[in-house]
């Protein structure tokens, strides 16, 4: 059943839209062959949320199609159905084109709360709400999967979660959550550490890691560093402040000199923030799923 939902414009700083949609102003991925061909390609609108499911055609394997969930699913399910692995890929996004509200909502879904101080933006003017998470992590393992599963044969025991930047830090979270045995495989790319005072670092150093069955984490990181082109220099020195401290990098250091988790790693020198999408999604591919993927040659940098 499709569920039509009818969303308000939310008016926010164009400061922090302009930090806030970067994931989503990439180059588009452009592949000889036609992958919809090879995929029973479905969307539907599930409330506030759009769910894009594309499920191989063919025999599954017998306990039904491993499954891939992608975060910012408007961006990133065309990337990975690009790339055509043997999964069912599940992006996870929203039913609109609108800039601002996409915005918005990711802030509010993929956070925890944050004062505002530590939000992105000028100090004078208004943040976006923050604090969703939870909520969302309950739509995803609640409602969103189980209900893809009663129309699809797809395997709820071997689940991996892919998000980038807020989606990253998202990913991060959801394995410092009760939900983490949901998810067998974590793709976090270029997280957002930073967020809220990196409160997340000092989650991942109090953790105990016998709180989560078998987990394999994947962390990719861009070493490229860009200044907005719409930021005065005032604002972009705050933002380097706030985002300064542990990273990525430094969340995987960590876990594996405590033994904990699978842990791979990777470092993309030539690629910013918004770049690596598409290198990372293939990783996490080829991580999960043993896909041997990787992006188009033209855009190797």
């Amino acid at each position: 059943m499709i569920v039509q939902t009818s969303l308000k414009l939310i008016k926010i700083p164009a400061v922090i839209l302009a930090i806030g949609f970067l994931v989503f102003c990439l180059p588009r991925i452009v592949h000889a062959d036609n992958n919809d061909s090879k995929f029973n390609l479905t969307h539907i609108n599930r409330g506030q949320f759009r769910l894009s499911i594309a499920i191989p055609k063919g025999q599954s394997p017998e306990g039904g199609w491993p499954v891939i969930v992608l975060l910012d699913g408007n961006n990133t399910f065309p990337i990975a159905l690009s790339f055509a692995p043997k999964a069912a890929i599940i992006g996870i996004g929203y039913p609109t084109g609108n800039k601002s509200v996409i915005v918005a909502k990711r802030y509010y879904d993929l956070t925890s709360k944050a004062p505002e101080s530590m939000i992105p933006g000028p100090r004078d003017q208004p943040k976006p709400k923050t604090g969703g998470e939870a909520e969302f992590r309950r739509f995803i393992f609640d409602k969103a999967l189980p209900f893809i599963a009663k129309k699809h044969r797809i395997d709820l025991q071997h689940v991996t979660l892919y998000g980038h930047s807020l989606g990253g830090y998202f990913v991060l979270k959801t394995l410092l959550s009760d939900d983490a045995n949901k998810v067998n495989n974590f793709c976090a790319s270029d997280p957002s550490i930073w967020w809220s005072n990196h409160e997340l670092w000092q989650q991942i150093k109090q953790f105990d890691k016998n709180s989560v069955g078998p987990a394999h984490l994947m962390i990719d990181v861009a070493e490229k560093k860009v200044n907005h082109q719409q930021l005065s220099d005032d604002e972009q020195k705050r933002i380097n402040a706030l985002r300064q401290g542990p990273n990525g990098r430094n969340i995987s250091e960590f876990l594996r000199t405590q033994k904990r988790f699978d842990n791979l790693f990777r470092s993309y020198a030539n690629e910013s923030h918004g770049t690596l999408i598409e290198f990372s999604i293939a990783d996490c591919l080829n991580f999960a799923f043993g896909s041997n993927v990787e992006p188009e040659p033209n855009l190797t940098r």
